[in-house]
């Protein structure tokens, strides 16, 4: 099931309504023109995708009925934005009969744009268009009277005019390709151009953010998860691109001793044993210059927790919070005494033992092969039970089996029928196996949830799991987590209404 190779007609099957799409090409040379005919294949067969953005740099087509002429079918756009429309009549026809938006921005931007919504920049700053009929005193790049939102903007700088370009989403990216591989690897080898094929995967990559998970290190940090790495006094370090990271990273996990100086500590037997502490605890009641703001992560409710040898804490609206203390280690003399300013401090857990022995802890096994019963919790609070699939791989009916009999357990021990939310990224399922799965999941779904709503942060995977579920139930896949667990929200309240 994780194979990304498909068909044309699944690819772009992706497409949904009022998404904004970018193609490659340059003339004939980089068209993806399998994709651009399947999609209008579907479009003329079920008359979607509808209302669709297109954005384009270079002119593609032959000036007849290939490249972007197959989109001129009136529904399929709403917007168009390119660098050149020569080769397009059938395009430049519903232009001027007023079919759709138009824009003609200068195709240097739009390729200069590609990059900076891969960055998350809210657009392109030049001086390029100032006085030509893409500054917006003129035209602003509008093709027909339709057109009436502006894309372009006028900046002063230091005195000096530059027009700010504004940035847009993107949802897919249609890109041609020599050869690729069922992870999604692609290579152009055999291409004659490799274009901006880079610039707009990463574009649509990054429209939702940027890394996953960011592990970076813990210098000092202060009551609100402020962290200080750059200046010391007169020792002037520098942020690097400690700022970049960590601010665009979706989870932060701060990594560092507790106290700094002649620190000794023992492990070995499952604890952690403070011979020596050292002078000067890290975290302070204020650092003496921010390089990550808490304040701002906690607003935008990103994750971030601080790790050290002894403690581990999280952040939150209302400051740090300690969450776990090592085996071995007296929360008020080892931690809190030591610290300028009283964290929050709630139900703390105990940091595993295993990474306090002189032996490898199975940190493989324990990422690649999570034993069943971890994978499935259930949150009172919200009533709710989650069941984490990510990385699991069945290859077999009595993996499948087991797999059932685990949430059937759990289901039980409940009492009654609960909201299931599933995390199906990285999964991976034998082919063969897929209708066994399918009688399995609807057992459980008839059975033991009272709804249930699955979440991949891949696009194909999205598109498998639709193929392989509705077979037997409503599949409801959603792109994350939080879509996931809205769609139970949602339906509360429209219950709660009713």
């Amino acid at each position: 099931m994780r194979n990304k190779v498909t068909t044309t007609a699944d690819a772009v099957s992706l497409i949904q309504d009022g998404d904004t799409v970018c193609s490659s090409g340059f003339v004939g040379v980089g068209v993806p023109n399998e994709l651009l005919l399947a999609l209008e294949k579907r479009f003329l067969e079920t008359r979607g995708p509808r209302n669709l953005t297109w954005l384009h740099a270079a002119g593609v087509g032959d000036g007849k009925d290939r490249g972007l002429n197959v989109l001129a079918h009136e529904g399929l756009l709403k917007r168009i934005v390119g660098g050149h429309f020569g080769l397009a009549p059938k395009i430049v026809q519903m232009i001027n009969e007023e079919k759709f938006e138009a824009y003609n921005l200068p195709l240097g931007v739009i390729t200069h744009l590609y990059r900076d919504i891969a960055a998350s920049k809210p657009g392109t700053i030049s001086r390029v268009g100032i006085g030509t009929f893409v500054d917006p005193r003129i035209d602003g790049g509008k093709l027909n009277r339709r057109t009436t939102e502006d894309l372009v903007r006028l900046m002063e700088i230091d005195g000096k005019e530059w027009l700010f370009y504004r940035a847009m989403p993107l949802q897919v990216a249609l890109l041609r390709g020599t050869s690729a591989d069922p992870e999604g690897n692609v290579s152009a080898e055999h291409e004659s151009l490799d274009l901006d094929n880079l610039a707009m995967a990463m574009a649509v990559k990054n429209s939702g953010g940027g890394l996953d998970l960011a592990f970076l290190g813990l210098a000092k940090a202060d009551r609100e998860g402020n962290v200080n790495v750059s200046r010391f006094g007169a020792k002037i370090a520098g942020t690097g691109g400690f700022i970049n990271i960590s601010q665009n990273a979706r989870k932060v996990v701060y990594a560092g001793t507790f106290a700094a100086g002649a620190l000794d500590i023992e492990t070995g037997k499952g604890q952690l044993q403070i011979v020596k502490d050292g002078p000067t605890c890290k975290f302070r009641e204020q650092v003496s210059q921010i390089t990550f703001s808490g304040r701002v992560a906690a607003a935008a409710e990103q994750p971030v927790v601080y790790v050290t040898e002894r403690c581990v804490f999280q952040l939150t609206k209302e400051g740090l919070e300690l969450i776990e203390v090592a085996p071995g280690v007296d929360i008020e003399r080892d931690i809190l005494t030591r610290m300028p300013f009283r964290p929050i401090v709630g139900e703390v857990g105990e940091m595993d033992s295993r990474i306090f022995l002189d032996q490898p802890i199975g940190l493989r096994e324990a990422l690649l092969e999570l034993p069943l019963q971890q994978r499935i919790g259930y949150d009172s609070t919200r009533n709710t039970l989650f069941l984490n699939f990510e990385g699991l791989r069945l290859r077999s009916t009595k993996e499948v089996d087991a797999l059932r009999d685990a949430v059937v357990a759990q289901c039980r021990s409940i009492g009654r029928r609960v909201p299931a939310v599933v995390s199906y990224d990285a999964f991976e399922l034998e082919p063969d196996l897929e209708p066994y799965y399918v009688g399995v999941v609807a057992q459980l779904e008839r059975d033991q949830y009272s709804v249930v709503s699955r979440y991949t942060t891949s696009a194909f995977m999205c598109l498998k799991l639709a193929q392989v579920l509705t077979r037997a139930v409503q599949p409801h896949i959603f792109g994350n987590s939080r879509e996931a667990q809205a769609f139970h929200e949602t339906l509360e309240r429209r219950e709660g209404g009713s």
